[in-house]
C-alpha cells in the first residue's frame, strides 16, 4: 500500500507522535514463492491450496514523515479451519509482522545519517512471502521466505520452514528418522555427495568441509536435532524432502539459494517413517 504524498504528514501530525504504523490485512488466492521450476517446491501439487492472507505496516520517521519503512507478510490460512495448524502458522507469522511493524527507531536514526528524505523513501523494507504444501492428511508445511533492505551493498534473504503434524506439533528429526544414527549418516553422505557437484566445498550450514575428502558428520545432523529445519531448511513436500538453504548458509550472496530434492522412496530407504507422508 502506497499513501498518497500528502498523507503521510498528516496522519503524523494528527497522532502527534513520532511514528504512525499503517497497516491492513487482506484474503488473497493461494500464493507459492518463485522457486526453481525444477525443484519439489516448484514441482509439489498445489491443489487444495489454503488462502493466503496478506498483512502490511508502514514505520515512518519523525523527521521525515514520507520516508517510511515497508513490512509485509503474506502466510497460509485454511489448512484446517482455523484450528492448531492454522493457529500455528499464524503464530510465526505474527512475529515476523511484529518484528517488521516496529521500525520507526531505526528510520530515525537513517534519517540522522544521511538528513535526505528523498533517498529514505520507500528504500526499507521487509518482504515475508510463502509457499503452503499439503504432505499428506497427517503432515502440513510451509516456507517462509524473508527478502529484505536496511541498507548495505545488497538486500538480505532469510528462510524458516514450519513442518507439522495435524495437530500443531512440529514434526522433529526423531519422527521422520526413527534410527537417527544410522540414517542420519545415510543423508548426510547424500548431501555430501549433491551438494558436491561444481562445488569446491559442502555448503557452510555444513560446515563448508572439502569436497573429495572424508568428512565427518556436521553438528547440524549429528543425532538430538530437534525440528526438521536443524537439517538445514528441511521442507517436506508430497514429493519428499527439499533441503533449502539461504546464499549465506549455502556458498555466497552471489550464488544464491541452494536446494537439494531428496525423494521419498530414497528417503525411506534411510530409514525415514513412511507414514509421514
Amino acid at each position: 500500500m502506497r499513501f498518497p504524498a500528502s498523507s503521510a504528514p498528516r496522519a503524523a501530525a494528527a497522532l502527534s507522535i513520532a511514528l504512525v504504523a499503517a497497516f491492513w490485512t487482506a484474503e488473497l488466492p493461494a500464493q507459492w514463492l518463485e522457486v526453481e521450476a525444477q525443484s519439489f517446491l516448484g514441482m509439489a501439487d498445489r491443489s487444495g491450496a489454503p488462502l493466503a492472507v496478506k498483512a502490511e505496516a508502514l514505520s515512518y520517521s519523525k523527521s521525515c514523515p514520507k520516508a517510511f519503512f515497508r513490512s509485509t507478510v503474506v502466510y497460509p490460512q485454511g489448512f484446517d479451519g482455523g484450528g492448531p495448524v492454522d493457529q500455528a502458522v499464524k503464530a510465526k507469522a505474527d512475529q515476523y509482522y511484529r518484528e517488521g511493524s516496529g521500525m520507526e527507531s531505526f528510520m530515525e536514526q537513517e534519517y540522522e545519517v544521511y538528513e535526505d528524505c528523498e533517498r529514505l523513501e520507500d528504500t526499507y523494507y521487509s518482504n515475508v512471502q510463502s509457499s503452503p504444501y499439503r504432505v499428506s492428511p497427517k503432515t502440513v508445511s510451509v516456507l517462509f521466505v524473508d527478502e529484505g533492505y536496511t541498507g548495505g551493498a545488497h538486500g538480505s534473504i532469510a528462510s524458516q520452514v514450519m513442518n507439522l503434524f495435524s495437530d500443531g506439533r512440529a514434526i522433529a528429526v526423531s519422527d521422520l528418522f526413527p534410527n537417527q544414527a544410522r540414517s542420519l549418516q545415510l543423508f548426510w553422505e547424500r548431501i555430501m555427495r549433491d551438494s558436491c557437484v561444481g562445488h569446491d566445498t559442502v555448503p557452510s550450514f555444513y560446515g563448508g568441509g572439502q569436497c573429495g575428502t572424508s568428512l565427518p558428520l556436521p553438528d547440524p545432523l549429528k543425532p538430538g536435532g530437534e525440528n526438521l529445519d536443524a537439517l538445514g531448511g528441511a521442507v517436506l513436500t508430497p514429493l519428499g524432502l527439499t533441503i533449502h538453504l539461504d546464499p549465506y548458509a549455502a556458498w555466497s550472496f552471489a550464488e544464491g539459494t541452494f536446494t537439494l530434492d531428496i525423494p521419498k522412496n530414497d528417503l525411506v530407504a534411510m530409514g525415514a517413517s513412511p507414514g509421514l507422508w
